[in-house]
């Protein structure tokens, strides 16, 4: 099924953010796919959702090498052939392992992180990633390493923005000063743990990653449903983690109305 839609885009239901200090505006909300595409949704539903998302706002969309083993890039990938490319941020991410048999086929080594690139951008059917995520940190690759490679990513229109997911502040600092050693542009999101059950960014995180210039692209921002289990309304949940105002949140959404009523979080102030 193709894409034969999309209506004007209501930009006033979804707020916009510059994110970090770059020049990469994204949406203040954006359509997950773990756990859904995939799994507990098939294609024609994961479409109406994504059709529903973009149509009230949302530009960024968040997937992963491994999610529904690849199945999700895949998707998203026939879904945007539909549609103008410009009218979707993309954001991938790799680490883990994607051939158990293969110990080169995981982590952040530049063997398997070009490799996984060019994998990813087939699933994707595009020429270039929006924002890639180092999906966790890997202390058995240099972070020169890495960082080297992703500067080659940047440097050959592959990749525009990147990022690291599940960093501890140490690490985020140390790639930032990698990266501005080696004349490689420094990462300009972090992807982190955040909700009103599990404030740890706060006290340091936040505050470091903006003073290296970093916005924030959060997960988990219903902590997994067990805030709504205990009788926060996702709304409510959103709209909280949106108070900081460098940060994105990352939301799921099993069918269009749970994709409306999430975007309203998003709303404008009236």
């Amino acid at each position: 099924m193709r894409l034969a839609w999309l209506r004007r885009v209501h930009f006033d239901a979804v707020q916009t953010m510059r994110l970090g200090r770059s020049g990469l505006v994204i949406s203040r909300l954006a359509l997950g796919t773990w756990r859904t595409w995939g799994n507990t949704l098939d294609y024609e539903a994961a479409e109406r959702c994504l059709r529903t998302a973009l149509e009230h706002g949302v530009n960024l969309v968040d997937v992963a090498d491994v999610y529904a083993g690849g199945q999700a890039e895949s998707w998203l990938g026939w879904m945007m052939e539909s549609l103008r490319r410009s009218d979707v941020v993309v954001s991938t991410k790799f680490f883990w392992p994607t051939d158990a048999d293969d110990p080169n086929a995981r982590g952040l080594s530049s063997k398997h992180l070009t490799e996984q690139l060019e994998t990813s951008l087939r699933r994707l059917r595009t020429d270039y990633v929006d924002l890639l995520f180092c999906h966790r940190v890997d202390p058995r690759v240099p972070a020169e390493e890495t960082v080297r490679t992703i500067g080659r990513m940047i440097d050959a229109g592959k990749v525009l923005y990147w990022g690291v997911s599940s960093a501890d502040v140490a690490r985020i600092v140390e790639l930032s000063r990698t990266a501005e050693a080696l004349g490689v542009p420094r990462p300009i999101a972090s992807q982190p743990r955040y909700n009103l059950l599990d404030r740890g960014i706060e006290d340091e995180l936040l505050p470091t990653c903006r003073s290296l210039g970093m916005g924030q692209v959060v997960f988990s921002p219903l902590g997994q449903g067990r805030i709504v289990r205990e009788g926060t309304p996702a709304v409510d949940a959103l709209r909280w983690c949106l108070k900081q105002p460098d940060v994105c949140a990352i939301f799921g959404a099993s069918s269009p109305e749970q994709v409306l009523a999430n975007c309203a979080a998003g709303a404008p102030e009236p």
